[in-house]
């Protein structure tokens, strides 16, 4: 019997060559080209939704990690456009020094989102380290990212401030007297958490305009209105962030008239983090 068996398995080996094994696909590296000045990553998503935490849990995925959460050290800012504040499918990381960049990249060089692989693209600083103005998000992200801080700045105080600083715009001279990026993040993040743009908010509703003066709004205006459409959107501004979380609870995706619900459904996007 055991003969028998032996025979069998000598006969199978002969017939096996390289093509009739199985092969184990290798797992590909992905190489990123960092500079030694680089201090910011950009990620590409459509999802809007993601927030420090995603970015921070991708290090924990690799379980064996040397990083741990609070040794983290990044800021994620949402690209917005500059003028319309809606966000624009884009994550940036920015890190304090080169060294948290690198190693953030190789901690999470196998993570994923949702079964995705995730792959940063280093933004390039400045090229003339004798320049006053170092940019630490790419040139021209940073600009128009200053120019969003601004331009919500000038909103929070109402319409008129808002299209003002629109009309003057802001210049590469101007970023050059301008605070420091970490600390117009930070100051603009303050912000955000009280603000939401708001599309298809109904001047006039029987069914929806007297539960809506229950929220307490500071100042509201359109950013945009087209007519052909009939599609409107508003910067909203709130007393603080737990009125505007509501609000979104309360009304986004809320239909106030159905004979045309395309441009009757209240769409809110909170600019802050939730």
């Amino acid at each position: 019997m055991l003969k028998n068996q032996k025979t069998f398995i000598e006969s199978v080996l002969r017939n096996v060559n390289e093509d009739t094994l199985r092969k184990v696909p290798v797992e590909k590296k992905v190489s990123v080209n960092v500079s030694s000045k680089d201090l910011a990553l950009c990620y590409n998503s459509y999802d809007p939704s993601l927030r420090w935490n995603d970015f921070a849990d991708l290090v924990t995925q690799r379980g064996l990690s040397g990083f741990r959460t609070p040794q983290l050290k990044f800021d994620v800012i949402k690209r917005r456009d500059p003028k319309y504040f809606s966000f624009r499918d884009q994550y940036i990381l920015l890190f304090p020094s080169n060294m948290d960049l690198r190693r953030y990249l190789q901690e999470t060089r196998s993570s994923s989102f949702n079964r995705v692989r995730v792959e940063f693209v280093p933004l390039l600083t400045t090229k003339d380290a004798k320049e006053q103005c170092k940019s630490s998000v790419g040139e021209r992200l940073e600009l128009l990212y200053r120019k969003y801080c601004r331009n919500l700045e000038a909103a929070y105080l109402g319409s008129q401030s808002y299209f003002n600083a629109v009309k003057e715009g802001i210049s590469e001279t101007d970023i050059k007297s301008d605070v420091d990026l970490k600390s117009l993040v930070d100051k603009v993040t303050e912000l955000e958490k009280n603000c939401a743009i708001v599309w298809n908010l109904p001047e006039e509703s029987e069914k929806l305009v007297p539960q809506i003066s229950f929220f307490d709004i500071v100042n509201s205006f359109d950013l945009l209105q087209n007519q052909s459409t009939g599609t409107t959107m508003k910067f909203v501004r709130f007393t603080n962030s737990e009125e505007c979380r509501q609000f979104k609870k309360d009304y986004h995706g809320f239909v106030y008239n159905e004979i045309n619900p395309d441009t009757n459904k209240i769409l809110v996007e909170p600019l802050g983090w939730y």
